[in-house]
C-alpha cells in the first residue's frame, strides 16, 4: 500500500495499539488482520516471529531485509545495521487447488512482473482443499506503479489458475 493511503494509516495505528496493549517493544511480529468492506479492522492473531512461507522472500525482495535473520539478531542482542531499499510495490499469494485431475495450468495475464511457482502438474489428482498447505502454487508480483499492482491484485482475486476434470 502507499504510505499515505487511509487504509495503510489505519492499519499502522491499529498495529501500534495492539503492540502497546501487549507491551511489546523489541523484535519482529507477524500480525494478521483484515479490513471489512465497511472499514472495520478485524484482529486475527499476532506472533512474536517473522512472517514465513512465501512472505519472507517477498519482504527480502521488497526491502532488502532478511527478516528471519534480523529477528534472530534482535532476540540474541547481536548488533546489526539495516540498509533497507525500496524500489517498487510487492504482493504475494498462494494459488488454490480444485478437486479432480489437473487438465490445464493457466498463467495470469498481468501488467506487472511476476514469479510463479507451480506445486502441481498436469495429470495430478487433487483432493478437496483442507488447509493452506493444499495449494496449486505461489505467486509474487511487483510493480513500481501502485495502481497497476492494485489492478493486478483485483484480477488475481478471481483468477482460476488450474482446470480439473472429475
Amino acid at each position: 500500500m502507499e504510505q499515505q493511503d487511509s487504509v495503510s494509516i489505519a492499519l499502522k495505528a491499529f498495529n501500534s495499539k495492539v503492540l502497546a496493549a501487549l507491551n511489546y517493544r523489541t523484535g519482529i511480529t507477524h500480525h494478521e488482520i483484515f479490513v471489512k468492506a465497511d472499514g472495520e479492522i478485524v484482529f486475527l492473531e499476532i506472533g512474536a516471529r517473522s512472517a514465513g512461507a512465501i512472505i519472507t522472500p517477498m519482504y527480502r525482495a521488497a526491502f532488502n531485509i532478511p527478516f528471519e535473520d534480523t529477528d534472530f539478531k534482535i532476540e540474541m542482542e547481536i548488533p546489526f545495521k539495516l540498509k533497507p531499499t525500496y524500489h517498487c510495490y510487492y504482493m504475494s499469494g498462494i494459488l488454490p487447488i480444485l478437486s479432480g485431475t489437473v487438465t490445464e495450468l493457466f498463467k495470469p495475464a498481468l501488467k506487472s512482473k511476476f514469479d510463479m511457482k507451480w506445486l502441481v502438474k498436469i495429470g495430478d489428482v487433487l483432493n478437496r482443499c483442507k488447509s493452506l498447505r493444499d495449494k496449486a502454487g505461489a505467486i509474487t508480483v511487483w510493480n513500481a506503479d501502485y495502481q497497476t499492482l492494485l489492478q493486478d491484485f483485483n484480477y488475481l482475486k478471481n483468477f482460476e489458475c488450474i482446470s480439473t476434470s472429475s
